[in-house]
C-alpha cells in the first residue's frame, strides 16, 4: 500500500466527491459548478491525505484480503477499473460513511499553518525541547540543538511543498456510535453511483443489474462487515460430526437488500468535514 497517494490515484475519489461531498443546491450557473467541484476536490483531498496514514494502518489486513482475493481483482479489472485507484475509492467511501454516521471527528481549533508557525516560534527558544509520545513505550524527550534546528528548517519550508495544507484543519480524535445498516445503505448508494456512471462497462457487463456478490466483497474490504463469506462467496462451517463444509453462499445479495430495505434516513453529510459548502 502506497505511503501517500498522488493526485492521479485519487481520480475516482474526485468523481464521487463532486456528487456526494458538496451542496449542489447553491450552484446558479456552470461557472459556480466548476468552482464548487474544484473547491470540493481540494477539501476532500486535504482531509483524505491527512487521514490516510491512520486509514492505512487500520486497514492493512483488509488490504491484504483485497489484493489476494483473485475473484475480486478480476471483477474490478473486468469492469474497467484500476485496482489501486479502486482500493483508495473504497477506503474513502467507507471513511466518508463513518464520518456521516458512525465516527464524528474532533478537529483541531487551529489550522495546520497556525500550528507550524507556533512550532517554529517554540523551537526558536534555546531552552525548548521536543517530546514524542507513543503507545508502545516511554516518551522520548529531545533537547539536541542540531535535531531541533533540522526540524525547524523542515517546518520553515513545509508549505513550499504543501501549499494547500496551510489553511486546513486536522483530525485530533474520534467519537463513535453504531448504525450499521444505514452505513451499508449510504456506502452502497455511493458505490453504485460510481459503478454506473464513471464508465459504461459495469452496466454493459451486468446488463443493468446490480452485482451483489461484488457489492458484498466491497463491504468486506471496506471494513463494514466481518462476514468472510461476503469476500469469498463461500460459507465455511463444521457440522456435528466434525466434517468441514465449503458451500457457495447463494443468498448474500438478498441478505444485503433485506438489511438495508428499511433504511429510509439519508446520511447527515453536514456531520462530515469531507462535506463542502460555500455560498458563491
Amino acid at each position: 500500500m502506497a505511503d501517500n497517494p498522488i493526485t492521479d490515484e485519487k481520480e475516482y475519489i474526485a468523481f464521487i466527491a463532486a456528487e456526494f461531498c458538496c451542496d449542489k443546491t447553491i450552484v446558479k450557473n456552470e461557472t459556480d459548478k466548476v468552482f464548487l467541484e474544484e473547491d470540493t476536490k481540494i477539501n476532500v483531498f486535504n482531509i483524505f491525505d491527512n487521514r490516510y496514514p491512520k486509514l492505512k494502518e487500520q486497514n492493512l489486513e483488509r488490504y491484504e484480503s483485497y489484493r489476494n482475493e483473485e475473484s475480486l481483482i478480476r471483477k474490478i479489472e473486468k469492469y474497467g477499473y484500476e485496482v489501486n485507484k479502486f482500493w483508495l475509492l473504497t477506503l474513502f467511501i467507507a471513511d466518508y460513511t463513518e464520518s456521516c454516521y458512525g465516527k464524528s471527528w474532533v478537529m483541531s481549533k487551529e489550522t495546520i499553518g497556525e500550528t507550524v508557525i507556533k512550532m517554529i516560534e517554540l523551537l526558536n527558544d534555546p531552552n525548548s525541547s521536543i517530546t514524542i509520545n507513543t503507545d508502545k513505550g516511554k516518551p522520548l524527550k529531545i533537547n539536541n540543538h542540531y535535531i531541533k534546528q533540522d526540524i525547524k528548517d523542515t517546518l520553515t519550508h513545509f508549505f513550499d511543498r504543501n501549499p494547500l495544507l496551510k489553511g486546513a484543519l486536522y483530525c485530533t480524535g474520534e467519537t463513535t456510535d453504531n448504525v450499521l445498516y444505514h452505513k451499508w445503505k449510504f456506502f452502497i448508494d455511493m458505490l453504485n453511483y460510481f459503478l454506473n456512471n464513471y464508465n459504461t462497462v459495469y452496466a454493459e457487463q451486468t446488463k443493468g443489474r446490480t452485482d451483489w456478490a461484488f457489492i458484498a466483497q466491497c463491504l468486506y474490504v471496506a471494513g463494514l462487515t466481518e462476514q468472510t463469506n461476503y469476500l469469498t462467496g463461500y460459507n465455511d462451517w463444521t457440522d456435528a460430526r466434525g466434517l468441514h463444509h465449503h458451500d457457495k453462499s447463494k443468498y448474500i445479495g438478498k441478505e444485503i437488500k433485506d438489511s438495508i430495505k428499511n433504511c429510509r434516513d439519508t446520511a447527515n453529510r453536514n456531520n462530515s468535514n469531507y462535506f463542502y459548502t460555500i455560498d458563491y
